[in-house]
């Protein structure tokens, strides 16, 4: 069993208990080794996120446990923990997992105008894909992944105006 630490990362440590729980009771099959981007209409489906990472140790482990596995995730990263962790981005798109964008911090999109919430997002989407094509670029793995578009906001606090400006200024 993996040791976490629940006072620190309380949402995070959840996701990965439920996910090791899921994977231990559950036989799970193998899966095309692309994420799932395009959905019947009527189909059924279970996707399995996780927010607020990377993380320096859970997010290896989570990762550890999804390839074992061979179950494929979405990764909603913040900018400012992408810059430390680039070895994370690496084994999450090397592993097929999408990595989408959860803003710069924890910042809620409702605390910020519409010009501050634009530059952070577009902040993380640079960062995430300077990250990744560098770290390829560097590496044997190919990149296999095409950039994101979806988005998560923080505490998942939102309203019907960011999301249409969201939608309408940034394309997600």
């Amino acid at each position: 069993m993996i040791a976490l630490d629940f006072t620190k990362h309380y949402a995070l440590t959840i996701c990965m208990i439920l996910a090791v729980i899921i994977f231990k009771t559950h036989e799970v099959s193998a899966v095309n080794t692309n994420a799932i981007s395009v959905f019947s209409p009527g189909g059924q489906y279970i996707m399995l996120t996780f927010d607020d990472g990377p993380h320096s140790s859970l997010t290896s482990k989570i990762l550890d446990v999804l390839e074992q596995k061979k179950v494929k995730a979405t990764f909603f990263v913040y900018g400012s923990k992408v810059i430390n962790n680039k070895d994370i981005m690496l084994k999450m798109q090397s592993g097929g997992h999408e990595v989408a964008n959860h803003g710069w911090s924890h910042t809620p999109f409702t605390k910020q105008t519409h010009d501050q919430l634009e530059k952070m997002v577009k902040q993380t989407a640079m960062v995430i894909d300077n990250s990744t094509a560098a770290t390829f670029a560097q590496s044997t793995i190919k990149k296999t992944t095409e950039p994101s578009t979806f988005i998560r906001p923080p505490l998942g606090n939102t309203n019907t105006f960011l999301n249409d400006h969201i939608a309408k200024t940034l394309g997600l």
